[in-house]
């Protein structure tokens, strides 16, 4: 916090103190308050204020989930913005190729109107900009023959419960055939 006083020759003073802090996207919309204090006041006397940090966008390209197959439907991209001042533009693009029929860009989403083939495959590009900047994600999409068959995990953990279990039973096994057993003595020994 600075701090600068001026004095005057009618044995008054003016104080006038700043405190800098570095905005970020983090604290827009967080309150403030300066708190005036003095000997002379009767109460502390407060302003508050809303913080309104601009920024330009944040950008991230949500909605493919690693399952993408030649047939399926009703997938779409779609491009997240945090910007303050609002984005006046959103654009999609693709980078390693030509532009296949059938999708629609509107509202930040990006539309697969037809069911997938191997043509959807590439690299989409969201640029989003506002008046402080400009800024983009991608997302490599890879269309494959089928669907993945996803192994859920309580399956890999009865799998390896199994294991776990069937290694200490041929252990014991194996222990109990291998300890040596001592001899009883029989009847006739005593005689």
């Amino acid at each position: 916090m600075e701090s600068t006083t001026t004095s005057f020759p009618n044995e008054t003073a003016t104080v006038v103190s700043q405190y800098k802090l570095f905005p970020t996207r983090f604290a827009r919309g967080r309150r403030i308050t300066c708190v005036v204090k003095h000997p002379a006041l009767e109460k502390d006397i407060r302003y508050s204020f809303i913080l309104d940090i601009q920024y330009a966008p944040e950008v991230s390209v949500t909605g493919y989930d690693g399952n993408w197959f030649v047939g399926r439907k009703g997938v779409n991209l779609k491009c997240n913005a945090d910007a303050n001042p609002p984005p006046f533009k959103s654009v999609w693009s693709r980078l390693d190729g030509q532009w296949p029929d059938g999708l629609l860009a509107s509202d930040n989403t990006l539309h697969f109107v037809y069911p997938l083939t191997f043509n959807y495959s590439g690299v989409y590009v969201c640029k989003v900009t506002n008046s402080l900047g400009q800024r983009s994600d991608q997302k490599v999409i890879y269309i494959s023959d089928g669907p993945f068959k996803q192994t859920s995990s309580i399956a890999i953990a009865g799998a390896i419960i199994g294991a776990v279990l069937a290694l200490f039973i041929i252990a014991v096994f194996v222990t109990v055939l291998l300890t040596p057993r001592k001899k009883r003595p029989s009847y006739l020994d005593k005689v």
